[in-house]
């Protein structure tokens, strides 16, 4: 797969902010914006509901994951990102410690419906990580 789209090289810091750029005209685009959800462990037996979403999540997953939109109707929908590859940028990263999962609950703002996921398509560098760490 090729370094970038044009002959000239790009570098990490570029590809990152050309990806969250591409990415923030594609929520514009289906008019949508991003919203914060009160977050707090969820346990084993709790499931989403009409006032929280529960989640699996791993540790050392993408730190903007999970990202939660709101639309004009204040419905609430989950991203799942579909990148169009532009090509591919290695970044130099620490990705320390062992992983673990563990559950959350993202409460609902009163008022507003969960309506499940919404697939935000975009033009984007896949990030190749090189972890330092030792």
């Amino acid at each position: 797969m090729p370094i970038a789209a044009s002959a000239e090289r790009v570098t990490s810091a570029v590809a990152v902010r050309s990806n969250q750029k591409a990415f923030d005209a594609a929520l514009a685009k289906r008019k949508l914006k991003a919203i914060s959800l009160v977050e707090r462990s969820a346990d084993e037996g709790q499931a989403t509901s009409a006032t929280a979403v529960v989640l699996e999540l791993r540790t050392n997953d993408r730190p903007e994951e999970p990202l939660f939109v709101v639309d004009g109707s204040q419905n609430v929908y989950r991203v799942v990102r579909a990148p169009r590859l532009r090509g591919s940028v290695a970044m130099t990263v620490c990705i320390a410690g062992p992983n673990r999962d563990y559950r959350e609950q993202f409460a609902i703002p009163q008022g507003h419906a969960y309506k499940g996921e919404v697939k935000i398509a975009y033009d984007a560098y896949r990030i190749l990580p090189q972890n330092t760490c030792r």
